[in-house]
């Protein structure tokens, strides 16, 4: 090969390698990503519970390149027919619990506007929104904070009750709610965001499923008496 071939060859390969590099190189601000990310449980984000009333339950993660301050909080807005007295929070063991002292105290505003509840054509029910601020850190007034790790913190699972006495949703309904969040860059700069979030009904078993699930239940029970029938002679 000619000298010009030579350059030309190794001036291609540089630049092929330096766009390889770029791919596997982590952005300088990890925030590019949402501070918060609020996204269903793998098995469903609605949950009947009777009567029928149901639990809308929401995973929470903090993203890479921020934190959360006391007083920092994310509202999930115009929540149809939220039982106001219901929200939860717990901590996830999936991803690292979070440092025990961390507290959510949830707050439920009552909106002017209301909707048809999804599952009648006239049943008008208030809508809300609901937030969750944090209150309380350990140790004290320390912050939640995501500032080196690539992946998502796990924040927990937050939950709220819808009323009862409500019409029956569809086997396959969801919906999708606005959400807003207060929280902080890994410079302490305050990050107002907005994103969204859809709820869809827990999967139930299929028949087949449940007769399979039965099996396994009965069929120690009747090997365990014809053991101790066997015993007994």
């Amino acid at each position: 090969m000619s000298g010009p071939s030579r350059s030309t060859g190794r001036a291609i390969a540089a630049v092929l390698c330096a766009a390889l590099a770029s791919c596997f190189t982590a952005p300088a601000h990890a925030g590019a990503a949402k501070s918060v990310i609020l996204i269903q449980p793998p098995a469903g984000g609605i949950t009947p519970k009777g009567d029928p009333f149901y639990d809308f339950t929401t995973n929470a993660f903090l993203g890479s390149g921020y934190q959360l301050l006391i007083g920092d909080y994310f509202t999930i807005e115009n929540v149809i027919g939220v039982n106001s007295t219901s929200l939860t929070s717990q901590p996830l063991p999936a991803g690292g619990l979070l440092p025990p002292g961390d507290h959510w105290t949830p707050d439920v505003v009552d909106l002017p506007a209301k909707a048809v509840w999804p599952g009648a054509a006239h049943e008008t029910v208030d809508t809300a929104d609901a937030s969750w601020y944090l209150t309380t850190t350990s140790p004290p007034g320390t912050a939640i904070a995501n500032l080196t790790n690539p992946n998502p913190l796990n924040l927990g699972q937050f939950t709220f009750q819808t009323y009862a006495d409500f019409s029956a949703l569809a086997a396959n309904f969801s919906i999708t709610f606005n959400y807003f969040v207060h929280a902080h860059d890994d410079l302490g700069n305050l990050v107002e965001e907005t994103g969204t979030v859809t709820y869809s009904m827990a999967p139930v078993p299929e028949p087949a499923s449940l007769a399979l699930l039965g099996l396994g239940v009965a069929l120690p029970v009747v090997v365990a008496a014809r053991r101790r029938r066997a015993a007994a002679v």
